[in-house]
């Protein structure tokens, strides 16, 4: 399987009170052995992080999926 970006829409925050949309990478590979264990990297800059379309300063991006 191939790595890829789940979207997960209208996630509750219950700190914040509100929905926000979550972004989840998925590496390669994932799902394939389900005893294989991943580390987790949080990062909070959302539309900074996968896609130059979004970020804050347009084509400037973290490139965290390549």
């Amino acid at each position: 399987m191939p790595s890829q970006l789940i979207v997960h829409e209208d996630f509750q925050s219950e700190a914040l009170g509100c929905q926000r949309t979550v972004v989840v990478y998925l590496p390669a590979g994932y799902g394939r052995d389900t005893r294989r264990q991943y580390p987790v990297l949080y990062l909070h800059d959302g539309q900074n992080v996968f896609d130059g379309r979004t970020s804050y300063v347009p084509g400037q991006y973290w490139r965290m999926a390549e």
